[in-house]
């Protein structure tokens, strides 16, 4: 069993450049109400602060997940002392 920050570690390193693209998009799509957006508040997508930075995300993440680059493998995560290694049986160990 993996411990925990090892999981968090693979996670952002296999999804750093949608996890860049989430974050400008959510501050692109504020920007863009707050400069642009709807001023008479009819707009559906635009009139709300909140639902212009979602779908900012939205498109950011999908934006530079077009350019992740896929490994093959991760790089070996180390245990805590005192935690066992991972994939690591005592028997074999």
């Amino acid at each position: 069993m993996e411990c925990n920050s090892c999981k968090i570690k693979g996670f952002v390193q296999r999804n750093l450049l949608t996890l860049i693209g989430v974050a400008a998009g959510m501050v692109g799509g504020y920007l863009y109400w707050r400069f642009v957006g709807c001023s008479s508040g009819s707009c559906p997508i635009t009139s709300s602060p909140v639902i212009t930075a979602l779908w900012g995300a939205v498109f950011g993440g999908l934006l530079l997940s077009m350019f992740k680059v896929r490994r093959n493998e991760l790089p070996e995560c180390k245990a805590a002392p005192g935690e066992k290694t991972p994939g690591k049986d005592e028997n074999n160990g």
